[in-house]
């Protein structure tokens, strides 16, 4: 019926629809820039150092942080003889550290055009 308000009820509800159930996991991504730097934070100072103190030494050395610390050749007093005798070269970390950032530049760039472009 003309005017009944019908269609633009449709419009509405189609506008501010959920994801649907089977959506990966990436379509749930922080967009804000507060809950990015927040997990960030999150992952450096508790992920990291919980991986690091209960994982054996040879998964800590590939941890993005850990690695950014060792191409800087930026240890801690509380390193101990395995964690040191794990650890990879400088080359070695900056590629670690560097493909954990070509990783976060592509992720952020397919869901840019997912979201924001297409």
């Amino acid at each position: 019926m003309p005017g009944s308000g019908h269609r633009s009820t449709t419009v509405r509800a189609s506008a501010r629809r959920a994801p649907p159930v089977g959506s990966p996991p990436s379509s749930r991504i922080v967009r804000h820039g507060a809950g990015a730097v927040s997990g960030l934070l999150v992952w450096w100072f508790v992920v990291e150092n919980l991986v690091l103190a209960f994982a054996p030494a040879e998964v800590g050395r590939f941890l993005p942080f850990d690695a950014g610390y060792r191409m800087l050749d930026v240890g801690s007093d509380l390193d101990d003889a395995e964690l040191l005798a794990a650890q990879l070269s400088h080359g070695q970390s900056a590629l670690v550290f560097g493909a954990y950032a070509v990783v976060a530049l592509a992720v952020g760039t397919v869901l840019l055009h997912r979201r924001d472009v297409g």
